[in-house]
């Protein structure tokens, strides 16, 4: 049932590709980019790799989760920048006016990185440190 729910929300294109694609994976291209086609959903030894036709290339870890978010040259959406990273770098993002500016993000626990157009920060959420070109 819940399955039904979630693909009119993908509204995807290629069904074949988000019916490839793990229950938790399918959510969390639904939540953040609804109304995207599937490009391609890869399965590889460290986790697997989505690709929106025309849009970011997600990196999941053998869990499901996240570890790399590319938007391929357009920004990533600012809800997931709010829900997924740490709060101290959201935070410094908006202080900056720059949660509109976030190109890419990857997730190392504890350690997280974003790419903005023209700078890397880097946040290190064991010790509180923030680092950036």
């Amino acid at each position: 049932m819940a399955f039904a729910v979630l693909l009119p929300l993908c509204g995807c294109g290629n069904n074949d590709v988000y019916d490839e694609m793990p229950q938790k994976i399918q959510m969390f291209v639904s939540q953040y980019w609804p109304n995207s086609e599937m490009a391609s959903f890869t399965v590889t030894a460290t986790g697997s790799v989505a690709r929106i036709e025309h849009g970011p290339t997600l990196t999941f870890d053998t869990e499901g989760e996240w570890t790399a978010v590319d938007g391929n040259g357009a920004i990533l959406p600012p809800t997931f920048l709010f829900d997924r990273l740490p709060q101290p770098l959201y935070e410094h993002l908006e202080a900056t006016e720059n949660t509109a500016a976030v190109y890419a993000a990857t997730r190392r626990p504890p350690i997280y990185t974003v790419r903005l157009s023209t700078r890397t920060l880097t946040y290190d959420s064991s010790t509180a440190s923030l680092t950036g070109d």
